[in-house]
Formats: structure tokens, C-alpha cells, sequence
């Protein structure tokens, strides 16, 4: 198969994905893993990374 892919980084014991999204604007953004206090249990996040290094869940950057 050769598809088009996004190269990423692994950090945090492979609980956080860095990525650049690369459209109309370079975007970079992250997916976290945050476990919860039950066992198996997971929150998934998905946001921009903020100039200051913060993850931005609120951010629509539309990057179509």
C-alpha cells in the first residue's frame, strides 16, 4: 500500500503522538493517552501544540 502518512514522534512511554499536519497551514498537534484512576480506562485527547508547548484541545484550525 502506498498511502500518504503523517511521520510522528512517540513520547512518554508511547502515551503522547506528535504530529505536523500539513494542509493549508503547518499545524503541529498531538494525541495524548491519559489513563484514568479505573483500570483499562483511557481519555483520549486531540489537540494543537501552542507556541508555548501547551496542547490546545479547543483550537479549529480547519487545515483541510
Amino acid at each position: 500500500m502506498n498511502h500518504p502518512y503523517y511521520e510522528y514522534f512517540a513520547l512518554f512511554q508511547s502515551y503522547r503522538y506528535d504530529f505536523t499536519s500539513i494542509g493549508k497551514n503547518v499545524i503541529r498537534k498531538t494525541v495524548l493517552f491519559e489513563q484514568l484512576d479505573e483500570e483499562n480506562l483511557f481519555n483520549l485527547v486531540l489537540g494543537d501544540i501552542n507556541s508555548n508547548g501547551k496542547v490546545d484541545v479547543f483550537a479549529i484550525s480547519d487545515n483541510g
